[in-house]
């Protein structure tokens, strides 16, 4: 049975490596829909018209100096392929951008330099094998995790962490197992909400894939802080699957257009700019553009700017 279910999700997840398929909760209807939904959303010509704007605010890289007199156009591009409605079925593809050209994790972690593959096994080695004195027995014990990691997650928090052993620790320590079994099914109904996606062939001018959000269309008091932070770790979690994202970084693009009161809560403000520094999720965000935001958005972001790490 187990087979039959994974047959058919190992065939959606060759079409769509945007999104990981989880055998047991991955349903190809929901799949589906979500697809479809998003496909009309990503021609929405507010995307093109936030690409014309001056941005407000940017964290960036020193490739992106001089951000200030350039529009968003000018840092990011664009390429999409037409989208097929045959038979409701809506099809983007991304030049260059298939999970059968990116390299297995066994061979991202053979290619690391000497220094960072020692740092790696450090990591690894002192999460699992953590030992503690246990008085009764007057020996040292092994002492089982919470949380067992794969290969992949160990070799995200080292890259996100520069592969220090005492910063990866200290994340992989506070970390929430159940972002690990987030699915599109889960999140279907925040989801199509079309607040925060992937927009296919979105790219930062470096070859980044860019993330899009409408703020305006999150409202704290009918939707729990929870589920748009899963919406967020789920998007970023499965851009990941590339390895030039994992290394290089992400970008976030976030269209104000609309965007009111209603929509923020100082919570949901905190706990948001929490994930994108990777707080609760190892994930690099290397470009942050704001565009089209409301005249007094400046309070707003005087107080949002504190939580920001001087390092992001």
């Amino acid at each position: 049975q187990q087979q039959s279910l994974q047959r058919p999700c190992d065939k959606l997840k060759q079409k769509h490596p945007k999104y990981p398929c989880n055998a047991m909760t991955m349903n190809a209807g929901v799949f589906q829909r979500i697809r479809a939904s998003l496909a009309e959303e990503c021609v929405d010509s507010q995307i093109e018209a936030s690409l014309k704007r001056h941005p407000l605010s940017v964290h960036s890289t020193s490739a992106y100096c001089g951000w200030q007199q350039r529009s968003a156009r000018e840092l990011l591009s664009r390429r999409v392929e037409p989208i097929s409605t045959h038979n409701n079925n809506h099809r983007y593809s991304r030049k260059n951008s298939n999970s059968q050209g990116e390299r297995s994790v066994e061979k991202q972690i053979e290619s690391l330099f000497a220094h960072e593959r020692k740092m790696y096994e450090e990591i690894k080695s002192q999460w699992e094998n953590l030992e503690c004195f246990d008085e009764l027995s007057k020996k040292w014990v092994h002492v089982k995790r919470n949380v067992e990691f794969s290969d992949e997650m160990y070799l995200l928090f080292s890259r996100c962490n520069n592969f220090e052993p005492a910063r990866a620790l200290e994340q992989m320590e506070r970390f929430d197992s159940r972002y690990l079994s987030l699915t599109c099914s889960s999140l279907e109904t925040q989801l199509l909400t079309k607040t925060l996606f992937v927009v296919p062939g979105l790219e930062t001018i470096s070859g980044l894939d860019v993330f899009y959000m409408r703020p305006s269309r999150y409202f704290p008091r009918r939707t729990p802080t929870p589920e748009i932070i899963d919406n967020l770790i789920y998007v970023m979690q499965t851009m990941q699957t590339k390895e030039k994202n994992c290394t290089d970084g992400i970008a976030f693009l976030a269209n104000m257009n609309g965007w009111r009161k209603e929509n923020f809560s100082v919570g949901y403000a905190h706990a948001f700019m929490n994930a994108l520094q990777g707080h609760y999720y190892p994930v690099r965000v290397s470009l942050f553009l704001i565009v089209d935001p409301p005249n007094w958005f400046g309070l707003i972001w005087d107080a949002l700017s504190q939580v920001l790490s001087a390092e992001f």
